[in-house]
């Protein structure tokens, strides 16, 4: 018994000691990732700095091998950084915070690269088909049925108009999901709202809101837009679900 603890004791030194020797020691190498932004979305500068810090916390793989990401903002086009990124770069894997109709335009690019892509915030429900790329985020399926259910289901609400981006891949598709599962719950989606309506004559969108009676909005714009729209509607009487 004495034996067999001295050898478990042994045992349990050596590991250790051959864990600590291989985690987080320097191996020479260098592992890049690179990371797609846009530089016009708020918080960009917040997003690359917690992956920074992240990368600073972690700094290297379990064999050693040092971490380190290459930043690519989206200046003109999705396209066009992308091929930036990926030209002459030994990458592992491409770390994606664009939405989801610059994310659709790559689709071509990351098949031919063959490059692991992770999209982060892109939930349109065709990026999960892309080869090589895995969406670490809820689709726009899943978001638009909870919205539905909840409208129906928790706040019992029976008729409800939509605004949404004609031109925006994802504000469609979510628009869509929505109504479908809205109208199965036996709800009326009373008319849908295109962006350019507030873009060309924002007051009279809102008139055409408030004599159309409409006091529940489901709302797929971006939220800069978003909060235009709020700050000229102001009828305290209103529900907003986006």
């Amino acid at each position: 018994m004495r034996t067999l603890s001295i050898f478990l004791i042994l045992l349990f030194v050596f590991t250790a000691c051959e864990k600590k020797k291989t985690v987080n020691t320097p191996s020479g190498k260098v592992v890049t990732i690179g990371v797609l932004v846009s530089v016009d979305a708020k918080g960009t500068h917040k997003q690359i700095e917690g992956l920074q810090s992240l990368i600073r916390v972690s700094g290297y793989l379990k064999n050693g091998d040092k971490l380190q990401l290459k930043i690519a903002p989206v200046e003109k086009t999705p396209e066009e950084s992308f091929d930036r990124l990926v030209k002459n770069s030994d990458l592992v894997a491409v770390i994606s915070l664009l939405g989801s109709t610059d994310t659709l335009k790559l689709t071509k690019r990351i098949e031919r690269a063959k490059i692991p892509f992770i999209a982060t915030v892109a939930s349109h429900t065709e990026i999960s088909k892309i080869t090589y790329v895995s969406q670490i985020c809820l689709n726009n399926r899943t978001e638009a049925h909870v919205a539905a259910s909840y409208l129906r289901d928790e706040l019992f609400v029976s008729k409800v108009s939509i605004f949404s981006d004609h031109d925006d891949a994802f504000s469609m598709e979510l628009s869509e999901f929505f109504q479908e599962r809205f109208e199965r719950l036996e709800g009326v989606v009373q008319y849908d709202f295109d962006i350019s309506e507030l873009d060309q004559d924002p007051q009279g969108l809102i008139k055409k809101l408030k004599n159309n009676k409409i006091d529940t909005l489901y709302i797929t714009i971006a939220a800069e837009k978003t909060k235009l729209l709020l700050e000229a509607w102001q009828m305290k009487t209103s529900r907003w679900i986006y």
